[in-house]
C-alpha cells in the first residue's frame, strides 16, 4: 500500500526495520523481493537487477512478479541485448513450468509479446504507437503490467 501511495522512503525503512521478524526460512527471499519492489518504484532499476538477477523463488507468484520486475528494469535501463535474452529465458520458463495455469501463462506471454513490439517501434511512429496502445487497452484482461505498458507507449509518442 505504501508503494502505491508514494511513501517509498517509509516502505524502505519498514522493510529494513522489520526484516528480523520474518521467519528465518523465508527471511532473505522475502526481504530481497520486497526491497526490489521498493527500488522499482524509486526507479532504481540497477539495484533491482542486482537484487533479483540470480534469484529463483519457490513460490510461483513471487517468481513471476520478480521476473516481471527484471523485465521492466532491463527495458528501463535500455539494456536491449540483455532484455532480448531475458525475454527468451522468461518465455522458456513459462512454457516449461507446469505449475502455471494456462490463463496466467497466456497473460505473461502476452506481456512478452507487447514488450517485444514496444522495443521495435520507432519513437514518433504515431500509427504503430496508436495501434499497439489500442490493442493493449482492448486486451487488458489478457496480460499483466497494463499500466506500465501504457506508460512506455506514451513515452514513445
Amino acid at each position: 500500500m505504501a508503494l502505491r501511495l508514494g511513501k517509498l522512503d517509509w516502505a524502505e525503512q519498514f522493510i529494513e526495520k522489520y526484516k528480523k521478524y520474518l521467519p528465518l526460512e523465508t527471511q532473505q527471499n522475502t526481504y530481497t523481493f520486497n526491497l526490489a519492489r521498493v527500488y522499482r518504484y524509486q526507479r532504481k532499476f540497477d539495484k533491482v537487477l542486482v537484487l533479483l538477477r540470480n534469484l529463483e523463488y519457490e513460490d510461483i507468484g513471487y517468481n513471476l512478479i520478480s521476473k516481471t520486475m527484471l523485465l521492466n528494469a532491463y527495458y528501463e535501463l535500455d539494456e536491449h541485448d540483455a532484455l532480448e535474452s531475458f525475454m527468451e529465458s522468461f518465455r522458456a520458463f513459462l512454457n516449461r513450468n507446469k505449475n502455471i495455469s494456462q490463463q496466467r501463462r497466456k497473460s505473461y506471454l502476452n506481456l512478452l509479446k507487447y514488450v517485444r513490439r514496444l522495443t521495435r517501434i520507432k519513437p514518433g511512429d504515431k500509427p504503430a504507437i496508436e495501434k499497439l496502445r489500442e490493442e493493449i487497452i482492448r486486451e487488458k484482461a489478457n496480460h499483466v503490467n497494463h499500466e506500465w505498458l501504457l506508460e512506455k507507449i506514451s513515452e514513445l509518442a
